[in-house]
């Protein structure tokens, strides 16, 4: 049961290249123990500025981000996910 506290979580889609790549930049170096090595933040990063890109926003601030590969028009998967701490 979600806390009578919590802001509402909103999901939006990021169509521009360079906003994904700042938002997913912005989280991964949030996130050092899962994600410390620089070669493979700046990889993700480009590689996910061609991919289907979803936000997650509290209280309008960035929290949360998907990135999305379509293997073929029936198969997409989560490439990488990241979730600010609380």
């Amino acid at each position: 049961m979600p806390s009578k506290h919590a802001a509402p979580i909103e999901i939006k889609e990021v169509l521009e290249a360079d906003e994904k790549s700042r938002i997913y930049n912005a989280i991964l170096r949030a996130l050092p123990d899962w994600f410390g090595i620089e070669a493979a933040i700046v990889g993700y990063v480009n590689d996910t500025r061609s991919m289907p890109f979803y936000a997650a926003l509290m209280n309008g601030a960035e929290v949360g981000f998907v990135a999305v590969k379509s293997h073929n028009p029936c198969l997409f998967m989560a490439k990488c996910c990241g979730k600010r701490h609380a």
